[in-house]
């Protein structure tokens, strides 16, 4: 019984979050993106964004939640196409090693470094893993933040949403199918405006691990 009001919880918190101001829900950043050439774990560069869109996914080495995480999101790169272009992104403090484990986790998902945790900062990201959708225009519009609750199915959702593919009602759908959110209050998560702190200085249960 708990699981199922704890499922509701989450949600609603969800759904809430769909039409709450961005003052009170997960934040994107206003204005554009820089679009910088980035180091390429593995070797080479490349420009950080594509010219349509480019779901960036932040991730933490030797974390559980991100190795999950890149892996139900393998399977919504796959099935959403060409497109949009799937980036991960890692710190640049962690070692070449850590570096080459998150890049084997990501199988397809290109890994790039984000030099001195600019972009993260940039984004407003508070916990690892979280995806983060660009716009054409460079715009982020929206962040996506891990849960144990069908990370990657409500990720991929809330893209085909953004996409045009989905409309509300179908976007309410697919995050709550069975309607368990019905009924339920639903308070939009908070968010504080103060700049994140960097990814090594987070405690791991801090960056969500038992979120």
């Amino acid at each position: 019984m708990s699981r199922v009001r704890g499922a509701a919880v989450i949600l609603a918190v969800t759904l809430g979050s769909l039409h709450a101001p961005l003052s009170v829900a997960a934040q994107p950043p206003a204005g554009p993106i820089d679009n910088p050439e980035v180091a390429r774990v593995g070797g080479g560069r490349q420009p950080l964004l594509a010219s349509g869109y480019t779901a960036l996914v932040f991730v933490r080495a030797g974390q559980s939640s991100s190795r999950a995480g890149l892996l139900t999101l393998g399977r919504a790169a796959q099935a959403l196409g060409p497109k949009v272009k799937w980036v991960a992104v890692l710190s640049d403090r962690f070692t070449p090693e850590e570096q080459r484990e998150v890049s084997a986790d990501a199988g397809a998902i290109p890994v790039v470094l984000d030099p001195g945790d600019r972009l993260y900062a940039r984004l407003n990201i508070a916990l690892h893993p979280t995806v983060a959708l660009i716009d054409p225009r460079r715009r982020a519009l929206f962040l996506h933040p891990f849960s144990k609750l069908e990370f990657g199915p409500f990720a991929e959702a809330k893209i085909r949403h953004a996409l045009g593919e989905l409309d509300d009602d179908q976007l309410r759908k697919a995050l709550d199918p069975d309607g368990a959110a019905s009924g339920s209050a639903a308070a939009p998560p908070m968010r504080s405006a103060a700049t994140p702190p960097s990814p090594r200085d987070v405690t791991p249960t801090a960056r969500g691990l038992r979120r």
